[in-house]
């Protein structure tokens, strides 16, 4: 498309320059404020983003504009995967969390860990998800969001994993009602379930591929 021909968007499976790095803090600083991975310091944010970008199971995307990162999203090769990839850098995580007393936050980590949070996602769906590619973060900076830009992005994203052939399922949850529109309406996603979270329960989706 015409408007978005200065958009470049990539699969990034290399080191990110100190500059990249400080724009997808930023987005997970201000888009995805209520993400675990906001209330962590910038050190280990970027151990995350680092162990994100070398995965085998984990692909990270970023979408650009003149040489600007306006967007990013992370997907996960069966969310359980998600979990162990972490595991080096779990104690520094819950050191982080504890220090700046996100009980809230280590109380949903508990449900997912756990799986107490599945209690109301039916068995035939939890396989499916289990299975799927998980969607875990994708945010646009504020400034570009509402032009098509997000679609855009995740459009294209599908359109490559469509290529590979590698994947059946791609999943997603959400407890924001204007991000769970955006994928039902523009991406036709079925709501399957929700998720037990502290305050707010998460709404998960799913489409085939």
């Amino acid at each position: 498309m015409e408007k978005f021909q200065n958009i470049r968007i990539q699969l990034r499976g290399e080191n990110l320059q100190k500059k990249e790095y400080e724009d997808v803090i930023n987005l997970i600083k201000h888009e995805n404020s209520s993400a675990i991975l906001s209330a962590l310091d910038e050190n280990t944010i970027i151990e995350f983003l680092k162990i994100s970008i070398f995965s085998k199971n984990i692909f990270f995307y970023t979408c650009s504009l003149k040489d600007k990162i306006i967007g990013y999203a992370i997907l996960t090769d069966k969310p359980n995967e998600f979990v162990s990839e972490f595991n080096r850098i779990k104690f520094l995580i819950i050191k982080n969390l504890i220090k700046k007393l996100r009980i809230k936050i280590i109380i949903n980590l508990f449900f997912s860990f756990s799986k107490f949070d599945l209690i109301f996602i039916s068995k035939k769906n939890k396989k499916i998800i289990e299975k799927s590619l998980n969607l875990n973060m994708l945010a646009i900076k504020d400034e570009f969001q509402s032009k098509g830009i997000g679609t855009y992005f995740l459009k294209n994203i599908i359109e490559l994993l469509n290529k590979s052939k590698k994947f059946n399922t791609l999943s997603v949850e959400s407890f924001d009602q204007r991000a769970i529109n955006f994928y039902i309406k523009n991406f036709n996603f079925i709501l399957v379930g929700k998720k037990i979270r502290f305050f707010k329960n998460l709404s998960v989706m799913f489409k085939n591929l």
